[in-house]
């Protein structure tokens, strides 16, 4: 008895001096705030490095510590300096990757706060991914009461990516909103919440946008109602009046005037088959030597799928007139086959668009300066003057210098500005049209199309790839699936 009492005083006497889970808890604490220290001083060392890869580590190696302060000293180090794409990227995923309410609280004050934008528009997205009711809210009041465009987009862009139905009504508005851009916004936000409202809301909105939203707003009516009937608002009014008998309305409202004229048949010109419905739009060719490869042009295939057509209009005659307009038979290789339908689409602009052209090999070359012209008559005389001299020059490099793809990508987004309020935006460009023979030769593909997808987050520019060429390229067509565009693969024949 004596030694069972024994052994009981003893076992009491280990629980008191073995550590309990609080002293454990902290222990681990400070063995992770050491991790966090010692990473923080080798990100301080390693992000003054001129390697984008080298600084993108460091700032990954912080991410286990977004609630120990790695989140606050990303925002200070990185947002404001940082440009290369899989660097912010990067700090993207430390401060969205916190959980700890205190500092979630810090995002919300820093992203509502009225400094710099390119600071609080990272900020703002951030909180699209959060969990986190008062993050939810955050968004919401942005969208409210934001004026800069550029960071009321990256709200809208949270309330997509969270699907916030509660915060419709604050969306809708925006769909009249001055910036193109924000308009785009506002149109993922209404696909991504999903409701009856905004489906009503998006064909009111069709009745009077112009150029190439016209076509968003036609695929986001698609997309929710599994529905076609393209651009024409009249269509998909008297079509959501009379969708269910039972829970519409008993009297279809006069439809109001179609401003745009879609529905009447009016003829859009195309380019390799693609319809050009934007009115702020860039054509860029390839001119590099490999542009010059002899081609065997197949007439039918040729009149196929890159002549003129529109609705109610016969596909016979745009073919007889693609004919008569395209001198087939003076295509002698890809460059001769570019410029020859770059030609016929500039032809066929109509007044109210406004275009640029830009031609790249080892150096860029714009047309009219990287600014916008009207589709006036003697403009596109002048363009098709400018078509007619270019000539083939170095390879298809991606960006070191003034150097090809990189280099022509990067001059197309400074004509669209770095942001809302820039004296570029508002009459931005809006669609590029991007034609090539082949891949970059001298930069990491993947690196270009991340670069692309980061500045185009805020941007929204659709961008159309043409290929040339007897074979799929990965680059060119991602180019097009990663930025809202079209892939035309235009397989030719060499000699």
């Amino acid at each position: 008895m004596r030694t069972l009492a024994t052994c009981a005083v003893l076992g009491f006497l280990l629980v008191l001096l073995l550590p309990g889970p609080a002293v454990a808890d902290r222990a681990e604490e400070r063995k992770r705030q050491k991790a966090f220290e010692e990473a923080r001083d080798q990100f301080l060392k390693d992000f003054r490095s001129e390697d984008a890869t080298v600084r993108r580590e460091a700032v990954l190696k912080l991410t286990p510590f977004a609630d120990l302060g790695a989140a606050a000293l990303v925002v200070e180090k990185v947002y404001g300096h940082e440009t290369h794409a899989r660097v912010l990227d990067a700090a993207m995923g430390v401060i969205a990757s916190t959980k700890d309410p205190e500092v979630i609280d810090w995002l919300i004050g820093k992203a509502g706060g009225r400094g710099n934008w390119e600071v609080r528009a990272p900020l703002v997205e951030a909180l699209g991914y959060v969990e986190s009711t008062r993050a939810d809210a955050k968004l919401k009041s942005l969208v409210l009461t934001e004026k800069d465009p550029r960071v009321l987009s990256m709200a809208l862009f949270g309330v997509a990516e969270k699907k916030m139905k509660g915060a419709l009504d604050a969306v809708l508005p925006h769909l009249e909103n001055e910036d193109w851009q924000v308009r785009v916004a506002a149109i993922e936000a209404i696909v991504a919440i999903g409701d009856d409202k905004g489906v009503m809301a998006l064909i009111d909105r069709l009745m009077n946008e112009r150029g190439r939203l016209r076509e968003d707003i036609a695929s986001a009516l698609r997309a929710m109602t599994g529905k076609d009937f393209g651009r024409d608002a009249n269509a998909w009014r008297k079509w959501f009046y009379e969708r269910d008998e039972e829970g519409g309305d008993d009297e279809d409202p006069p439809p109001p005037p179609d401003p745009a004229g879609v529905a009447s048949g009016v003829k859009e010109p195309t380019y390799f088959g693609i319809k050009v419905i934007s009115d702020r739009v860039l054509f860029i060719i390839d001119l590099s030597i490999s542009m010059r490869t002899p081609v065997d042009v197949d007439k039918l295939k040729l009149a196929r799928e890159a002549a003129q057509t529109g609705p109610g209009v016969s596909e016979d005659r745009d073919r007889e007139e693609f004919e008569e307009t395209v001198q087939w038979w003076k295509i002698k290789d890809r460059l001769d086959l570019a410029k020859a339908q770059l030609k016929f689409v500039i032809k066929n602009l109509g007044e109210k668009q406004q275009f640029e052209i830009v031609a790249f090999s080892d150096k860029v070359v714009a047309w009219n300066g990287g600014k916008l012209m009207k589709a006036t008559r003697r403009a596109k005389a002048k363009a098709v003057q400018f078509v007619d001299l270019l000539v083939t020059e170095g390879e298809t490099f991606a960006g070191t210098g003034a150097t090809a793809a990189g280099a022509v990508l990067d001059f197309s987004f400074q004509m669209a500005g770095p942001g809302a309020h820039d004296k570029n935006y508002k009459s931005s460009v809006d669609t590029i049209f991007f034609l090539s023979d082949g891949a970059p030769s001298d930069r990491n593909e993947d690196e270009i199309l991340d670069e692309v997808v980061h500045r185009n987050r805020m941007r929204k520019i659709k961008i159309h790839v043409v290929a040339i060429i007897n074979y799929s390229v990965r680059f060119l067509r991602l180019l097009a699936e990663q930025n809202g565009g079209t892939y035309k693969f235009f397989k030719v024949e060499t000699k």
